[in-house]
């Protein structure tokens, strides 16, 4: 009986160590409802302030973790294999157009201040949209937990901020118990939708977009 239990135990490492590896989260598939409308052609960027990015630790299509039966943590990236913010952009840019503003993409290789600013002032409008995540992480083992840190900026045409938003985990929030990837992927889409829809509910936010 001891044995059994012994070999079943290790089945079952086996197979959540098997089903951790190459795990893919499809962000592109999220729907963020805004609450506002317009017609006027804005830009938008989503900066990658990571720090594990930055310093070139992990790739930028780093999403999270799924860790096997011994809690040994295995990456999960995009879907799609492009880094995590530009999933992210796609998605912004296509609510956006749903809610009736014209589009243009900007994008940043570095979060400095002052490039971030002379891109708007080169190719941005005169209202911009910058969401910059300093951390997105998911974390899966036998609960499903996100940390994150984002901030939403509008800014005006010389990259001066107008209005801001942010939202920050406390330490890592369980959001589901884990499941396979299909599931994981759903409740992370699920959690950017929500995080995102809560920022520009911010009433600065709203009031800049009018």
């Amino acid at each position: 009986m001891k044995l059994l239990k012994l070999s079943t135990a290790a089945l079952f490492i086996s197979i959540l160590s098997g089903c951790a590896v190459g795990n893919k989260y499809d962000y592109q598939q999220a729907e963020v409802s805004l609450p506002v409308q317009g017609s006027e052609q804005i830009s938008l960027g989503v900066i990658d302030n990571r720090s594990y990015i930055i310093n070139g630790d992990k790739p930028a299509n780093f999403i999270g973790l799924q860790r096997g039966g011994f809690g040994n943590p295995f990456d999960v990236t995009t879907s799609s294999g492009q880094p995590m913010t530009d999933d992210m952009t796609e998605v912004l840019s296509r609510s956006l157009e749903n809610a009736g503003f014209k589009v243009t993409k900007l994008y940043f290789s570095s979060p400095d201040t002052s490039l971030v600013a002379n891109i708007i002032k080169k190719d941005g409008q005169q209202k911009n949209i910058i969401l910059t995540v300093s951390e997105w992480k998911t974390d899966s083992m036998m609960s499903f937990a996100l940390i994150y840190d984002l901030l939403l900026q509008v800014k005006d045409s010389k990259g001066e901020e107008i209005a801001s938003a942010s939202i920050r985990s406390n330490g890592k929030e369980t959001l589901s118990g884990a499941g396979f990837e299909e599931q994981n992927s759903r409740t992370a889409t699920s959690a950017f939708e929500t995080k995102i829809s809560r920022l520009f509910n911010n009433p600065s936010i709203v009031e800049a977009l009018k």
